[in-house]
């Protein structure tokens, strides 16, 4: 509140009686903070990716499930590093700042298709490039070991369609079940048990998380090609 004094001089009222009682008063710039989280969310994006492709660091034999595991982490890991981002992009807005001003910033620091997804309400799940599954092909050969990527793959697609229709407005990630647990397989043999064979990955999703209800409510078994009638009965909230 701007007022004016008896020489009249300017003078904002807020900070005037701030700095009666002590305070210091600080203007809002939401284009620095903004810049500020943009750094941090590239920084904990790279660190959620680690907890996946840091299984090819591991050294050694990595079966089924442990890959799984980490796809299931590391998306959990990028949802909420999404979803943050998402809250003070939002923040911003209410500080003044227009949505062209965000996308121009998120733009130029390499993040626009964030954004886009952010104005979308869409949250991007982690896809595995071709590189990495090569460099999972390689390093299984190496030691003469199956190929764990080969065997999670279809998991792992059924998985990231899931989360492709999760709503970035939710604070909710989906409940996931690795179908390569062996606490949920006390009498199958995973060596020889067909894929198809193996229980639902999603169980007790949050029915707003899912866009697709009738189509997403869980993740399927996997075969390979799932008709709408394995999904119906695999999505019986749907």
């Amino acid at each position: 509140m701007l007022s004016l004094d008896k020489y009249g001089r300017r003078f904002d009222l807020g900070k005037e009686l701030a700095g009666m009682v002590g305070l210091r008063a600080v203007d809002v710039k939401p284009e620095s903070g903004i810049k500020y989280k943009i750094n941090q969310f590239q920084k904990d994006v790279r660190n959620s990716r680690s907890l996946f492709t840091g299984k090819l660091l591991k050294g050694g034999p990595v079966s089924a499930e442990e890959l799984v595991d980490a796809y299931i982490n590391a998306n959990r890991a990028l949802y909420e590093t999404n979803r943050s981002l998402y809250k003070d992009v939002e923040a911003a807005k209410v500080l003044g700042l227009s949505g062209d001003s965000i996308e121009a910033i998120m733009d130029e620091r390499g993040v626009g298709k964030t954004y886009e997804a952010f104005e979308n309400g869409e949250f991007r799940p982690y896809n595995v490039s071709n590189a990495v599954k090569e460099l999972f092909e390689i390093n299984a050969a190496q030691i003469n070991a199956p190929d764990p990527m080969q065997q999670a793959e279809d998991v792992i697609d059924r998985i990231q369609e899931v989360l492709e229709s999760t709503s970035i407005t939710s604070s909710n990630f989906p409940e996931i079940k690795n179908p390569f647990d062996k606490s949920l397989l006390p009498e199958i043999n995973l060596g020889s048990t067909p894929v198809g064979q193996l229980p639902p990955v999603i169980t007790g999703a949050d029915t707003n998380v899912v866009a697709q209800n009738a189509r997403f409510g869980s993740v399927p078994t996997i075969t390979g090609q799932t008709t709408e009638e394995e999904f119906s009965k695999i999505f019986p909230n749907g």
